[in-house]
């Protein structure tokens, strides 16, 4: 559930339902899209002592708000040294290893506080570096703005980033991102890529175009650029498989599907916009 800064009338219905039915809400970016600390506290009064892994969005790391909810939700290791928001967790009794890493708002910036974010940058050598301790049986890596995916009209949502590592080699399951203002679901080269972020809205529409999917054989499966939603993800031991909620918590027609299954639809130049 991404992008949920400002909207706190559905935000708090779905974090209601969210608490009553699962064990872990993870928030991936913008969860404050005020300019202060203080504009965290509707979060604390939502979330109270539930377990949230959080993600810093461009909002989150933009505003002195964005510090709070890094402290707020403190439940997690340590950050590397010289890469803020980045951290690996265990999670639902050894089920996921979570690296949560750190895309930022722009690639300058990426730069500046983290040396980048490219193949060899100090942040990939940190996620190679404790690829050989993870033993959960599923990967999943988490980051604000995505790599690729479809894009609204709203130029304000094209990825500032580039986040592309060879995903699939690192035997990652999910790779799960916020930012774009739209909620999608696709696979490339074995991996699946969800983005739970339909969550803030503006007088956007989906672009016809899929951004950066012009190799690896992309495939996007499922749509949607209205409304509010979250991504619901069922986890055991040998299956990760997921599915997207309205609002009241309603599963949202075919927004369901497994990780590491490639579901190709009639037509991979086409899409159902819901």
């Amino acid at each position: 559930m991404a992008d949920a800064g400002g909207i706190s009338t559905w935000r708090d219905s779905l974090a209601t339902f969210l608490m009553q039915q699962t064990e872990l809400i993870i928030l991936p970016g913008d969860q404050n899209y005020g300019a202060s600390a203080a504009d965290v506290v509707p979060n604390n009064a939502i979330f109270g002592s539930f377990p949230v892994k959080v993600v810093e969005g461009n909002h989150d790391i933009d505003f002195d708000g964005g510090v709070a909810l890094r402290a707020r939700f403190n439940s997690r290791p340590a950050s590397p040294p010289g890469l803020p928001g980045c951290y690996h967790d265990v999670l639902l009794d050894g089920a996921v290893d979570l690296v949560v890493l750190q895309s930022g708002r722009t690639t300058s910036w990426v730069q500046t506080v983290v040396g980048g974010v490219g193949i060899g940058s100090p942040m990939h050598a940190w996620f190679l570096s404790i690829l050989p301790t993870l033993t959960a049986p599923h990967l999943v890596v988490a980051f604000h703005p995505p790599t690729w995916g479809p894009v609204l009209n709203d130029t304000g949502r094209v990825f500032e980033t580039t986040l592309d590592w060879p995903w699939h080699t690192y035997g990652v399951k999910l790779v799960l991102n916020g930012h774009s203002h739209l909620a999608f679901t696709g696979s490339k080269r074995g991996v699946k890529y969800i983005t739970a972020a339909a969550t803030y809205r503006q007088d956007d529409t989906l672009d016809a175009t899929l951004h950066g999917a012009d190799e690896d054989g992309a495939v996007l499966e499922w749509a949607q650029d209205s409304g509010y939603s979250a991504a619901i993800l069922n986890v055991t031991a040998g299956d990760l498989s997921y599915e997207f909620v309205d609002p009241d918590g309603r599963p949202i027609p075919g927004s369901a599907g497994k990780c590491g299954m490639l579901s190709i639809p009639s037509s991979p130049e086409t899409y159902e916009v819901v």
